[in-house]
């Protein structure tokens, strides 16, 4: 009978695995990618502390408003974390020549100081260069001061984000 009842148990658990399958996800046709700070990183480790996520723009290419609007929603991805406080959102944007565009981002924003504004920034500016394509990228807020400052300027390139600093060992 404990057979049976065994036999019967694991045929059981056998058939429902038939309802376990991936869930499938649909291809991104108009890929952008969103950067973030990452929840988790090391600080041996040669990675930075941003990363990023490809997100669907298709029908939005050019909607700069539009994609920020999913971006300052915060990432999908688990390992990654909203640099951003909540209200964040896109006032207008301007350019200046091919190469610049100022984005006026909502007074919240300016609450971030120090290392917390510096990664936003630098999330925001590397998020809307490519979506752009303008190496530089000028960031205000639209009645208060960042750190201090009136606006803050990231240029497009690889940002150091991480203590490379290797210290000399003593020898006795």
């Amino acid at each position: 009978m404990k057979r049976f009842l065994c036999s019967l148990l694991c045929l059981l658990l056998c058939f429902s695995l038939f309802g376990c399958q991936k869930k499938e996800t649909m291809p991104i046709l108009e890929p952008v990618e969103f950067f973030y700070l990452q929840n988790t990183f090391s600080y041996t480790d040669a990675e930075t502390i941003i990363g990023s996520e490809p997100r669907e723009a298709a029908g939005h290419r050019e909607d700069l408003p539009y994609l920020l609007e999913l971006y300052f929603r915060g990432p999908q991805n688990d390992a990654l974390a909203q640099p951003f406080p909540d209200g964040c959102n896109l006032v207008s944007s301007s350019t200046r020549n091919s190469k610049t565009i100022t984005v006026v981002i909502t007074d919240s924003f300016s609450t971030l100081t120090g290392m917390d504004l510096s990664i936003a920034c630098v999330c925001l500016a590397k998020t809307v260069s490519g979506i752009t394509g303008y190496p530089t990228v000028i960031i205000r807020t639209e009645t208060k001061l960042l750190d201090g400052k009136r606006s803050i300027t990231v240029r497009d390139g690889k940002p150091v984000l991480f203590d490379d600093y290797i210290a000399p060992t003593t020898t006795e």
